[in-house]
Order: structure tokens, then C-alpha cells, then sequence
């Protein structure tokens, strides 16, 4: 079974992480799940302070170009993303919090995984 990791990262001050983190696990998870995107337990390496990000499986990487592309043209994802633009003052010029969608990790092809032993500077219980 081929892994796809993507990251969905929002810059946000440090202290909002946690805010954020709530609302995003009550109201963002779903639309992600709608669009291909699986939470994961995964911790993600150590980013800078005002990233706040997660990770995310999907299927092939093959079909994350398509569901960049459809997060945006979701409604409730972008009524989401207004909201967290007007609580926390980070919005781009649409009022909209900025977030992006990256290619994070995938299988290379036969192999082992190796465990790491990376610190994570937001996990999804932590963040979002």
C-alpha cells in the first residue's frame, strides 16, 4: 500500500495554535474528509513558530492536484476560512485566513519504513 502524506499549514501567531487547532477538529476535519483528505497521527517535523500545521493522508499523488483545486471552490470551506480570517487578523485581500496544501512524504516503492525521531512543532491534538 502506497502512503501519501500531504500537509495543510496555516500561519497563524503561535498563540493562536490552539484556537485554531479546536475549531479546525470540529469544523475543518469533515470538509477535508469530503474532499479525499484522512487525518493521521503522524507528527510532522518542526516548523516555524507561526506555521501551525497537519498532516493528512490521500490516496495517490496522483489526485492531490485535483483536490487543491477543490477546496477552494467548496463554500463551506471558504465560509470556514473567511471566519478564521476575522477572528484572528491573518487574512489574505479575499478576508480569508491563508492556509496551503503541500506534498509532504511518500513511499518511494518496496521497502521498510523506519521510525524517526523528530519533535513536532504542532500535531493534529494540539493544533489542528
Amino acid at each position: 500500500m502506497t502512503r501519501t502524506i500531504v500537509r495543510v499549514a496555516f500561519e497563524l501567531a503561535p498563540e493562536a495554535h490552539s484556537e485554531l487547532g479546536s475549531i479546525v477538529r470540529e469544523r475543518g476535519l469533515p470538509l477535508l474528509a469530503k474532499h479525499g483528505f484522512a487525518a493521521v497521527e503522524e507528527a510532522g517535523r518542526t516548523t516555524v513558530p507561526d506555521v501551525c500545521a497537519s498532516l493528512f493522508a490521500v490516496d495517490k499523488v496522483s489526485e492531490l492536484a485535483d483536490q487543491r483545486e477543490a477546496l477552494p471552490s467548496d463554500e463551506s470551506w471558504r465560509q470556514l476560512l473567511q471566519e478564521l480570517g476575522d477572528r484572528f487578523g491573518r487574512a489574505g485581500s479575499d478576508s480569508m485566513v491563508e492556509y496551503r496544501v503541500e506534498f509532504y512524504s511518500a513511499l518511494a516503492g518496496p521497502g521498510k519504513p523506519q521510525p524517526t525521531n523528530v519533535d513536532a512543532a504542532c500535531a493534529i491534538e494540539e493544533c489542528c
